[in-house]
């Protein structure tokens, strides 16, 4: 059971492209036993692959193929826009209780949910992980500024760190082309 967190805000419209072909590599690679669904995150609004509110869905041809054509950048299903806020997309992909989450975003930030601070925000998601999904973050192009000026851990590093997952760093000479 997957599901897959990812940022479709402001900031990412110089990388959307990519992080759509990225993710329908990965949705492409799926095997008919797994489920999977796809939420899309901007500022509070969160879009669900279609059909919204259906859940995980078995990863069959059908489905993955679907899938595939919906997220493609050039079906124009899926514009950049808007601030960030992945929070409300987090709880509900964790209400699915996968056994792995993706999220796919260039930055996190407790300031971006209105949560009190970076502590809190990562006890928050955290504590929603009842299931104890291992959480994957893949962070594309923008390293956290002040993190790396004070030599401190990524905030989604720490996320992926607490919750059993792997981080990864994306950089511009990494990202395929759409």
């Amino acid at each position: 059971r997957i599901v897959y967190v990812v940022d479709a805000s402001g900031s990412l419209v110089d990388t959307l492209p990519y992080v759509l072909t990225e993710l329908s590599r990965s949705i492409s690679r799926l095997d008919k036993q797994q489920q999977f669904t796809v939420l899309f995150f901007q500022g509070n609004d969160l879009l669900e692959l279609p059909p919204a509110g259906t859940g995980l869905r078995h990863a069959t041809k059908v489905n993955i193929n679907t899938a595939v054509k919906w997220v493609n950048p050039e079906a124009g299903n899926l514009f950049a826009k808007g601030r960030s806020n992945p929070l409300p997309a987090i709880r509900k992909a964790l209400g699915y209780h996968p056994e792995m989450l993706f999220l796919l975003t260039d930055n996190l930030a407790a300031q971006q949910t209105g949560v009190q601070d970076d502590a809190a925000l990562l006890d928050q998601i955290t504590q929603a992980n009842t299931t104890r999904a291992a959480i994957h973050t893949i962070q594309f192009l923008y390293k956290d500024a002040a993190d790396q000026s004070a030599g401190n851990v990524p905030l989604l590093k720490q996320l992926a760190d607490r919750n059993g997952g792997k981080y990864t760093f994306v950089d511009a000479k990494d990202l395929k082309t759409p």
